[in-house]
């Protein structure tokens, strides 16, 4: 097995586990670690397909790449608002 491929089928797992905590509660998503274990897989398979081509997974990928991302930043201004209204509470 070639490193692209490597790099591919560990990017399956991760986000097939990150799913499969999702789904046994042990994960939560809403939490930082599922859209950062979906965005890393996501990478690692659009990584692997830069060496074998696949228009199909490459589309699939992309969008969970963008999904992921979204959730990460959804989540880092939901973060900075509890902090800025906990601060004000704190000063007030």
């Amino acid at each position: 097995m070639d490193f692209p491929n490597l790099m591919g089928l560990c990017g399956v797992i991760l986000v097939l586990t990150c799913y499969l905590l999702l789904q046994m509660e042990k994960m939560t998503f809403n939490g930082w670690y599922y859209p950062i274990g979906n965005m890393i897989g996501s990478a690692f398979v659009l990584y692997s397909l830069c060496f074998h081509w696949n228009m199909a997974s490459f589309y699939i990928e992309i969008i969970w790449l963008f999904i992921s991302i979204f959730a990460l930043i959804k989540k880092m201004f939901k973060t900075l608002k509890h902090r800025r209204l906990i601060f004000k509470s704190e000063l007030g």
